[in-house]
């Protein structure tokens, strides 16, 4: 398909994304220039740009209110004045206009023109009059259109000639040609699309023939040789007698010399047409030569060297750069198997560890050998020896197999995170297009409301999910429009309180430990939570000792509430009880949280906690009823291990305290509908604490099993809708697992405590474990501590968990272990401190300590000796009954 078929299948949808981008840029520039800061070269450059996208496409209301707005910029800044606020206005009802324009359907615009001719009409006219003074809006009269286009084409062909020249000259010498191509692509289209807009037409055809033979230099579908640059060097030439000719007269001299214009054109097309490059006609080009030749003729006529070597690099419009239109659905599912392939890569670690095992399997049975030979002395010794040697060679063939699996897991789980990573950015669109029509809301607030309010956006490049920056929109306009009404006070008001006339509000958006950070802040009154407790009352949704009584926190959670407002009366823009009901439920159904900070008489922030991407989440993963759930991290308010003996019961409901706050508390097997008893080790239960809008409720689980991020996948919609799941999602070690619906469970919690029908969590929880032997495993590893874990406990250990040793050293000091198993390096506290520090506590120092490690250099093993340890095993030649044995050689069995 050729450039031109190209852009042509989808010109206007092209021209509707150009437009949308120009317009938010200028409007972005007129709210700025309304504090002394806009730039008006920019800004008539997009005026322009607009200009020119609508004449290609024949939009003509475009084109006539983008060159009125082109006109206003160009007075300015001849007159070197600022935009007026009058100025401003209607430029940016102007910029609605063609907002409005770029969101139409083709077929519609016909329409469009007429039902709104009216107010098209409306904007001309007053950016007629804007023309002849842009600081005030006076009422002179619009500026001329004619000859000023014919002149600004001129103007146009002689700003490109310097970069054209510069690509031309020297261009078949050059080794690699790409930038000069580029260069030259970049000016003849600003050429192609001015002449274009001035409707002449042997200067489009010419230009549009020097774009098709740059466009096949680049494509390499021809050489770059001498002829082509002599050839494209005659286009320059005419280009210029073009711009050297007076506006009224660029007609007649295009009719004078059209023969020879149209002969260029013809030699361009065959030398476009020309694949196999033996493209000479050195008579044709001497005589298309102008009558005063310029000082690099004979360089032109000199004979062509052999032909440059071609750049390798891609072309400016190769095949892989250019746009697809790509079904959003395909996209998801795209994402959807880059992020299984991330989570699929972290599995193959388990084989490592399997190997490992493996390995110390072979190192036990050895020794049991060795044991035979010594204990019987029937086996001949050369048998033994080849069983050694047998043993040995596996042991080397599975270390090597170890290594070479190991570096592939790394590889793989990089390959894997670069695949998914460039499948997220195909969703990604920076925050500023969500948030471009922000700055316009405020300032129209703020005059509505006779304030002087300025809006800061931080973060405009940060990359956004397309469907949360899509759902998001509503519930940040909400923020924004609270921010400014009640929150920024009046001028006045400010003055009195020794505050800047001028408010402030705040919108950034950043990356902040793996999530999207978003906040709306202002340095207004704040919000009145005394007033809050009172409403509260008032309105009957707590009596008022209880309202009263509320937190700040809990007070100020009321203003989610729907139909909830603190404004003493009902205005276009406030008081209407709509509108943070919708952020709460947004920011809940895309997976996060939002919570309100305030500060009376200094202001008042939103801060929103997204997921980085829908398609994938952090979450907490659970074991209930030997099945493993998943809580999403953000939804996600506490993880807790609370000894048996801290539970509550007050009016035959169960809690637990968290905080200083009574939190109900029901097993999670009962909520979802599960059969079997919960279980329990000694170390105590385990409690996740989730939260909506009004209520904060625990469920206990059999045990946590860590966090990993796992890809979503919907239910299959004949399932209908699934009490408190929300979608499904494999583990990383293969096995599906449902994600927990947050809201919906805390409500199921709700009913079940309001009922009095939640079945107790058994208080004597360490009943069972009573007269067991108690061990401490303590590992940053997840999978060793599971398999330490495993061994001690089939051999019927009471075992807990630790993640280091600043965790271990917590649980050493507030509970009796009878002996702690460790590993070396650890963050936070390493086992050597670890050990030392037991080692040197009175009331520890008799407890037996295991080192377990890596480390196993002779230096290594003193020193943990050194410091107190009783055993040190090393992880490369460990086995299950190394394990069992050294815990049985120190504590004696588990009873």
């Amino acid at each position: 398909m050729s450039r031109d078929d190209y852009l042509g299948s989808s010109l206007f949808d092209m021209f509707q994304a150009d437009v949308g981008g120009q317009v938010q840029s200028l409007a972005s520039g007129l709210l700025a220039a309304e504090r002394g800061e806009g730039d008006l070269e920019r800004m008539m450059r997009a005026a322009h740009s607009i200009k020119g996208a609508a004449r290609v496409v024949g939009v003509e209301p475009a084109v006539q209110v983008a060159h009125a707005m082109e006109e206003c910029f160009v007075v300015a800044q001849k007159k070197n004045v600022t935009l007026g606020s009058v100025a401003i206005d209607v430029l940016l009802r102007a910029c609605d206009l063609l907002g409005s324009i770029a969101t139409t359907a083709e077929r519609d615009l016909p329409a469009f023109a007429s039902t709104r001719a009216g107010e098209l009409a409306a904007i001309l006219r007053d950016l007629s009059q804007l023309a002849a003074d842009p600081s005030r809006g006076g009422t002179t009269a619009r500026v001329s259109d004619g000859p000023s286009l014919i002149a600004m084409f001129g103007d146009e062909i002689r700003s490109h000639l310097p970069a054209i020249d510069e690509a031309l000259n020297g261009l078949a010498t050059d080794a690699s040609p790409r930038e000069r191509l580029d260069s030259l692509m970049t000016s003849i289209d600003s050429v192609r699309a001015a002449a274009r807009i001035v409707n002449l037409d042997v200067a489009i055809r010419l230009a549009d023939a020097i774009d098709q033979v740059v466009l096949a230099l680049q494509e390499k579908e021809l050489p770059v040789t001498t002829d082509a640059e002599v050839v494209l060097k005659r286009g320059r030439d005419e280009l210029a007698q073009m711009a050297k000719a007076p506006p009224a007269a660029l007609e007649r001299h295009i009719e004078r010399e059209a023969p020879r214009l149209e002969t260029l054109i013809g030699l361009l097309d065959d030398l476009r047409q020309d694949q196999s490059g033996i493209f000479t006609a050195p008579t044709t080009i001497m005589r298309l030569a102008p009558t005063t030749p310029t000082p690099a003729r004979g360089a032109e006529a000199a004979p062509a060297p052999p032909p440059a070597p071609v750049d390798a690099g891609p072309a400016r419009l190769a095949a892989s750069d250019r746009f697809v239109r790509v079904a959003t659905g395909n996209l998801d599912r795209l994402l959807g198997l880059a992020g299984e392939t991330l989570v699929e890569a972290r599995t193959i670690s388990d084989f490592v560890i399997a190997l490992d095992r493996i390995r110390a399997q072979q190192t036990s049975l050895g020794d049991m050998l060795s044991r035979l030979d010594r204990g019987t002395g029937i086996i001949e010794p050369q048998t033994v020896a080849d069983m050694r040697e047998g043993m040995a060679a596996n042991r080397r063939a599975v270390a090597a197999c170890r290594g070479e699996l190991e570096d592939l897991a790394r590889r793989f789980e990089e390959i894997s995170a670069r695949l998914y990573r460039a499948a997220i950015a195909t969703r990604m669109r920076p925050f500023a297009d969500g948030a471009s029509g922000f700055g316009r809301l405020v300032r129209d607030l703020a005059r509505k409301l006779e304030r002087q309010v300025d809006l800061v956006i931080i973060g405009e490049d940060t990359p956004v999910d397309r469907d949360i920056l899509d759902r998001m929109e509503a519930a940040l306009n909400h923020m924004v429009r609270n921010a400014v009404d009640p929150g920024i006070e009046s001028p006045a008001e400010r003055a009195a309180a020794g505050k800047p006339e001028r408010g402030r509000v705040r919108l950034e958006a950043r990356h902040a430990a793996g999530v999207l950070s978003l906040t709306v802040a202002d340095d207004g009154r704040g919000i009145d939570v005394g007033s809050i407790r009172r409403l509260v009352s008032q309105r009957g949704l707590l009596d008022e000792r209880a309202a009263s009584v509320l937190s700040d926190a809990q007070a100020i959670e009321y203003i989610f509430m729907s139909g909830f407002s603190t404004a003493s009366e009902v205005t276009e823009i406030s008081g209407r009880g709509v509108g943070l009901d919708v952020v709460r439920s947004t920011v809940q159904e895309l997976g996060g949280s939002v919570r309100t900070m305030t500060e009376p008489g200094k202001g008042t922030s939103f801060h929103v906690q997204l997921p980085l991407t829908r398609s994938v989440t952090r979450a907490v993963v659970v074991e209930i009823a030997g099945e493993p759930y998943a809580f999403p991290l953000l939804r996600t308010d506490r993880l807790l291990n609370i000894p048996a003996n801290q539970l509550r019961i007050v009016e035959g409901r169960q809690y637990v305290v968290i905080d200083g706050e009574n939190v109900g508390l029901v097993q999670a097997r009962q909520v979802l509908d599960l059969i079997g008893e919960s279980k329990h080790g000694s170390d105590g239960i385990s409690i996740v604490v989730v939260s909506d809008r009004a209520h904060r409720v625990a469920v206990e689980v059999d045990r946590v099993l860590g966090e990993q991020d796992l890809v979503v996948h919907p239910l299959d919609p004949r399932l209908g809708r699934v009490a408190d799941i929300s979608s499904a999602a494999v583990t990383a070690g293969g096995e599906p697992l449902l994600i927990i619906d947050v809201e919906d469970l805390v409500r199921s919690v709700v009913r079940l405590l309001a009922a009095g029908s939640a079945v107790r969590v058994e208080r004597d929880a360490a009943r069972a474990a009573r007269g067991r032997r108690q061990v401490l495993i303590v590992d940053d590893s997840l999978t060793v501590r599971e398999v330490h874990r495993q061994i001690l406990a089939s051999r019927g250990y009471d075992v807990t968990v630790a993640v280091d040793g600043v965790a271990a050293w917590n649980l050493i000091r507030d509970s009796s272990f009878d002996l702690v198993v460790t590993d070396i390096d650890m963050p936070r506290m390493n086992g050597f401190d670890l050990v030392r520090s037991i080692k040197q506590d009175p009331r520890l120092h008799s407890t037996p300590v295991i080192v377990v490690s890596y480390k196993e250099r002779p230096e290594d093993r003193a020193r943990g000796l050194e410091v107190g340890a009783d055993y040190y095993l090393g992880k490369g030649d460990f086995h299950d009954d190394a394990l069992a044995s050294a815990v049985l050689d120190l504590i004696g069995d588990a009873t």
